[in-house]
């Protein structure tokens, strides 16, 4: 018999009782040794289990040992004499291959039931922290008689956003190179506003054929839209001049126009058009853009008009500005009634994934297991992938659950996937930014969270942190003060840890010990690690010992830092 402990669950509140599981961790009761050798003899026999000689070994030691009683006896040591032929004298402090091989051990499991096994009754896994194997029922229980499906449906629904026509922008001046341009830069807005999923873009083919003239007038056979996207292009010079304006599709009214002006030296025509179509898009599409302030409004409750996913993503949004811990639960509660009921809208899960990173990394969810919260937002990422692959909020959940899980490569690759997607996504530039920063590699951070920050000055705080810490870094206090006071949330204790690191290396003890009772105030316990909201632990050794010797100094105490 399995010499387990307790019985433990990962779970996702139901709407109604906040009692519902999505996975459970198997008691030595509910697996016989049978059961979890017969899954063992799966994974290995898998051609989907990509796992070298040495790490199925690994598996099947510590799966023999765990059923045989004998989990307590399962330590690096052991693994690395036994499985790993090491000497006698093998030291875990001095011979990581043990923590390394069983990180990579982890991933093909990972990779694995993703893949062939998703279906199966039971899982392996091999919890971080430790050797010991797990047997998870990957089943999902009831939640009030409604469970999340087991795989991503057929079909995928789009969520009903707003919806865009864009009409070719007038080429001014009349030459054929102008006319081409203008061509250009109008399927250059296309593929900028198309990958932002809640969107719904026509071109303008949807109007008219290839030999007509469009115009604001649309025929009855038009879509239904909501918005005109129209302008004009001319070249003055060396300067590209682009006219853009967003008119109201039902009323006519234009809602919003802007002057964009780039010059063509040294970098060309083509940047300078790339450069003014990323700007256009920006502008309109990302949350709290154009688009979202017209239709929704900043104040007052999220409108009932639309369907009630796009509801869910709008009020994601409206937390995601502020951190509003007292938004949180609310939030939470409507994007798990989304994909309880209706589990088809890869954007609902992203967020999803992101709403269960908050709830262990700013304590908006006490109570409640971390590694179950965690977990579940890698899971939720992962579901958002699935269903759709081309997305980039999904890779960006993603990234940020691996990130917290400290599986910084698989983090840092899924955020420069979703930066690829869509590389007008400043916000996950500016995440990318700040996990490189933390690592210590400031030239790659500073430069996209600079890039971010210069596209969108509103976009969310992460930017803010990691510029503010390369110059309290960099011995720029009075820089890094200044930005810190750019950092808008003031529901979590991130901005006043770089208000007081700056303050007190300025010699302004008593504003930064005002910035320490701020913080405390927000988390009395503070203390789980340096910047761990943000850093989940991967942060580089000295820039944490130098924030660590900071707020000391502006006076946290030490038994709390």
């Amino acid at each position: 018999m399995m010499n387990a402990a307790k019985l433990r669950l990962m779970a996702i509140p139901s709407p109604a009782s906040g009692t519902g599981v999505v996975a459970e961790v198997l008691s030595p009761e509910s697996c016989s040794a049978e059961e979890a050798r017969v899954e063992l003899r799966r994974v290995l026999g898998s051609a989907h289990f990509e796992a070298s000689e040495r790490n199925r070994r690994f598996l099947e030691y510590v799966i023999e040992e765990t059923l045989a009683g004998r989990a307590e006896r399962i330590k690096a040591y052991s693994i690395a004499t036994i499985v790993f032929g090491r000497d006698t004298n093998f030291d875990a402090q001095l011979d990581p291959v043990v923590r390394m091989e069983a990180r990579r051990l982890r991933r093909s499991l990972e990779r694995f039931y993703l893949t062939e096994g998703r279906s199966n009754s039971v899982r392996i896994a091999m919890p971080k922290g430790g050797y010991v194997p797990e047997f998870q029922n990957a089943l999902a229980v009831q939640c009030d008689q409604i469970s999340l499906p087991p795989r991503p449906p057929a079909k995928v629904s789009r969520l009903p956003g707003s919806s865009i026509l864009v009409i070719p922008f007038d080429a001014e001046g009349g030459s054929s190179t102008v006319l081409n341009y203008s061509d250009g830069f109008t399927r250059q807005i296309l593929v900028g506003l198309s990958r932002f999923p809640e969107l719904c873009i026509f071109g303008p083919t949807a109007v008219v054929g290839d030999n007509s003239k469009p115009s604001m007038e649309r025929p009855r056979d038009s879509p239904q839209v909501d918005f005109v996207l129209s302008g004009s292009t001319t070249v003055f010079g060396d300067v590209l001049n682009v006219k853009a304006t967003l008119a109201d599709a039902g009323t006519g009214e234009v809602i919003w126009g802007q002057i964009f002006e780039h010059e063509l030296q040294p970098t060309g025509i083509l940047s300078a058009r790339d450069s003014i179509a990323g700007c256009i898009v920006r502008t309109l599409a990302q949350p709290f853009g154009v688009i979202f302030v017209n239709r929704y409004g900043l104040g007052g409750d999220v409108k009932a008009a639309d369907a009630l996913a796009y509801e869910c993503l709008t009020s994601f949004y409206r937390y995601r500005r502020s951190y509003r811990r007292d938004l949180f639960p609310a939030v939470r509660e409507r994007l798990e009634r989304i994909v309880i009921a209706e589990p088809v809208h890869s954007e609902v899960f992203a967020c999803l994934s992101q709403i269960y990173t908050d709830g262990h990394r700013l304590g908006f969810a006490p109570g409640e297991s971390v590694v179950g919260l965690r977990r579940q937002a890698a899971g939720f990422a992962q579901r958002a992938v699935d269903l759709a692959p081309r997305s980039s909020r999904g890779y960006h959940a993603q990234g940020l659950a691996h990130w917290f899980l400290q599986d910084v490569e698989p983090s840092l690759e899924a955020l420069q996937t979703a930066l690829k997607l869509n590389p007008n996504a400043t916000e996950v530039a500016a995440d990318l930014g700040l996990h490189l920063s933390l690592l210590g590699d400031w030239d790659r951070g500073i430069s996209l969270v600079q890039q971010a920050l210069e596209q969108d000055p509103f976009q969310a705080d992460s930017g803010h942190v990691a510029v503010s810490l390369y110059h309290f870094a960099n011995g720029g206090f009075e820089n890094a003060l200044a930005e810190a006071r750019r950092i808008r949330s003031p529901h979590v204790t991130y901005g006043f840890v770089c208000r007081a690191i700056a303050l007190v290396r300025l010699g302004r003890r008593e504003e930064a010990s005002a910035s320490i009772a701020r913080m405390l105030s927000i988390n009395p316990h503070y203390g789980s690690g340096v910047l761990a909201e943000l850093g989940g632990g991967n942060i580089n050794a000295h820039l944490a010992v130098e924030i660590e010797t900071a707020l000391a100094d502006a006076g946290l105490p030490m038994e709390v830092a």
